[in-house]
């Protein structure tokens, strides 16, 4: 019996199990958002649940996102004052310029080979 294809099979259900699906309402948690601009990585940072974040380096913070707007706020924590908005990109942000909705260069796609438990990401 050949197990090739039961093998290939499992692993496709697990590779999609582990991608993200896009947030109509709501961004995916538990996973990384590797942020990064034309010449340097952002402020990365994963969002552990509904209300809560953890920075690349392990300080945390609490935000909260509006799904009107698709705008992402982080309220405290290391990278408290930082907006971004939801890109067309099912699963990124751009991060947004002070208290406007103007967009930085800063993008920050999901990063699904990072393990949001295991840094440095």
């Amino acid at each position: 019996m050949n197990r090739l294809p039961l093998h290939a099979g499992m692993l496709l259900c697990l590779a999609t199990a582990a991608a993200p699906t896009a947030f109509a309402q709501n961004p995916p948690t538990g996973v990384v958002y590797g942020c990064y601009n034309s010449s340097t990585s952002g402020p990365s940072f994963t969002l552990v649940d509904g209300s809560n974040y953890q920075s690349r380096q392990g300080g945390t913070g609490r935000y909260t996102y509006d799904a009107a707007t698709g705008v992402l706020t982080m309220l405290t924590g290391p990278y408290e004052g930082i907006r971004y908005i939801k890109e067309t990109s099912a699963f990124s942000f751009r991060e947004l310029r002070d208290n406007t909705m103007t967009m930085t260069s800063t993008s920050c796609p999901v990063n699904v080979g990072k393990d949001p438990n295991k840094r440095p990401w």
